[in-house]
């Protein structure tokens, strides 16, 4: 065990009608080396835009999202928090709490290869730490499938009815999704999980620990916003083909989607919705060209927006979200449906995470994600459904997504069953 004692902490102003202290001290150890602290909740961010890491570890205090999200923040602290996508009612999600923005007791920043730690209260007490900077035990990395919801049948039926009603005007995108539960022999470590997350290239790795037992992984590739002082900077993503097994097989796929009329009418929907939130609210929006955006299993589609805006966090969120690549437009008719037909809670699945502190905000979409209970893994993926979808190549790209996730996560699936014939 090491104790790690920080200098006298000093006043930084007032929050909320509370004196706020804080304390920072340079320290040599690795983020990673916190995430086991018997200490929640934690809520770990690496930053696929600026590859800082970030970990808020305690609870100081909490805070309704609505309130610091319609504030500005004057003082030098980030507020780390999540908003659900839904409401409800699945026991997947029992242990997890309502959505909440916190202070951070502990808070440890790994930036430009320098690691500090900052501790806040709501007093001059002085303040340490002790961490247990031991090895971390190997944990299995064999995970066997449990279950899948909705099986290829349902899949098949609601699908054919959505484009159905694509064809018909009644909407131009819905995004439905897919979880499918893992189990493996021992208890899933959640150090080893987020060492494997990290090297998911082009992607934000992220965790929301409440407990030993429960938390909240992931590796998104989409970031719904980050903004510093008055810039604002957000993207579209969307249509998915695989890696391929060699240069020529992933640049064949690569060519595959770029002409697929499916899929840039799919990636077209999510970039339209998107400039169009941004035109409520900003002035200066400009649009990059489309690009093809890689990570170690999966490309996507991919422009970026850049604009300038005085709207709050808590306006730009309420437009933004749920983007047309999660949710389909129009965004209230394709939310309206995925809360009627997805027979599962999304809740934390596709939500915002992220931090929001004096003069920078960032947060993202959790996608790619997966919930953990002990030995219990779950998984989440969607595909954003258009007029020329077909069941059966949904339901692979599916497949393909949370085959990824588990990859991503440091597992190798020992039973699957693909097939949608066998459903």
């Amino acid at each position: 065990m090491v104790k790690l004692a920080f200098p006298e902490l000093t006043l930084i102003g007032s929050f909320n009608g509370k004196n706020l202290y804080k304390a920072t001290k340079q320290i040599e150890n690795c983020v990673l080396s916190f995430i086991e602290l018997d200490i929640f909740p934690k809520v770990f961010i690496r930053s696929k835009n600026s590859k800082i890491q970030s970990l808020a570890i305690g609870s100081l205090e909490k805070f309704n999202p609505d309130f610091i999200l319609s504030n500005p923040i004057n003082l030098d602290v980030n507020f780390y928090g999540f908003i659900n996508f839904d409401k409800k009612n699945d026991s997947t999600w029992d242990g997890f709490d309502l959505p909440f923005f916190f202070i951070p007791e502990f808070e440890v920043i790994c930036k430009d290869n320098t690691t500090c730690i900052s501790t806040y209260s709501y007093n001059q007490n002085p303040k340490e730490l002790l961490i247990d900077l031991s090895s971390t035990k190997e944990s299995e990395n064999k995970i066997s499938f449990v279950s899948e919801s909705p099986q290829y049948q349902d899949w098949e039926s609601l699908v054919k009815k959505q484009t159905k009603d694509i064809s018909a005007k009644r909407l131009k995108k819905v995004v439905l999704a897919k979880k499918e539960s893992f189990e493996t022999q021992y208890p899933i470590n959640h150090k080893n999980t987020l060492q494997s997350l990290l090297k998911v290239p082009n992607t934000h790795a992220f965790a929301i620990i409440l407990d030993q037992d429960n938390g909240f992984f992931g590796a998104s590739p989409e970031t719904l916003y980050t903004k510093t002082n008055q810039t604002i900077s957000t993207e579209a993503i969307a249509s998915t083909r695989k890696r391929g097994n060699s240069l020529k097989e992933d640049l064949e796929l690569e060519k595959q989607m770029l002409k697929s009329s499916k899929d840039l009418t799919e990636f077209s929907e999510v970039q339209t919705g998107i400039e169009n939130s941004l035109n409520t609210l900003c002035s200066k929006v400009k649009r990059s060209p489309v690009s093809v955006y890689k990570n170690t299993y999966v490309q996507h589609l991919r422009c970026e927006f850049k604009a300038t805006t005085e709207a709050s966090s808590f306006e730009i969120i309420n437009s933004l979200h749920p983007t047309p690549a999660i949710g389909g437009f129009p965004k209230k008719e394709a939310v309206k449906r995925i809360l009627e037909l997805e027979p599962f809670s999304r809740r934390l699945y596709s939500s915002i995470l992220g931090s929001k502190g004096k003069n920078k905000e960032e947060f993202i979409v959790a996608i790619r994600s997966f919930i953990v209970n002990k030995t219990l893994l779950t998984a989440f993926a969607g595909v954003g459904l258009v007029e020329k979808s077909e069941p059966e190549k949904e339901w692979q790209e599916l497949s393909i997504k949370i085959e990824s996730i588990i990859k991503g996560a440091g597992f190798e699936i020992t039973r699957r069953n693909l097939c949608p014939l066998n459903h």
